[in-house]
């Protein structure tokens, strides 16, 4: 169990650097998926909401963290809301948005465009100032 910030901020730094930048596939698999549901709540990043079955929640550490947006450049995210959550974090705009649902709109492959939008996003975030090192 990984329970020392900096230690959790490396080890998210790792799994996004190997979903969006490695040789293996970017969008994650169901197994891929529950391995990184179960890394996160290890971490204490999300939670079960009380009094409720099968519905999650991010921590407050998961938040500060921009949890949601590091689930992007995992490819753990479904591809129609990605364009909402990189336009949420100021990373891409309304016309950006519009265009990615274009793409998934046609039917035909898409991760491609998602993934060079998603890297770009990821360089304006860790660029700025205000985002997590």
């Amino acid at each position: 169990m990984v329970t020392n910030k900096t230690e959790i901020i490396r080890r998210l730094h790792e799994i996004v650097d190997d979903r969006l930048f490695g040789s293996g596939p970017w969008m994650v698999d169901r197994a891929s998926a529950d391995a990184l549901k179960l890394a996160l709540l290890k971490m204490g990043l999300e939670e079960q909401v009380p009094g409720e079955t099968n519905t999650w929640q991010f921590t407050a550490l998961g938040t500060e963290l921009h949890v949601d947006l590091l689930l992007v450049f995992m490819g753990c995210w479904d591809a129609w809301a990605i364009p909402e959550i990189l336009e949420g974090y100021g990373l891409v705009d309304k016309q950006d948005v519009h265009r990615l649902w274009r793409v998934l709109s046609r039917g035909g492959p898409w991760e491609r465009t998602f993934k060079k939008s998603v890297r770009r996003a990821y360089f304006a975030f860790y660029n700025s100032s205000d985002s997590i090192n």
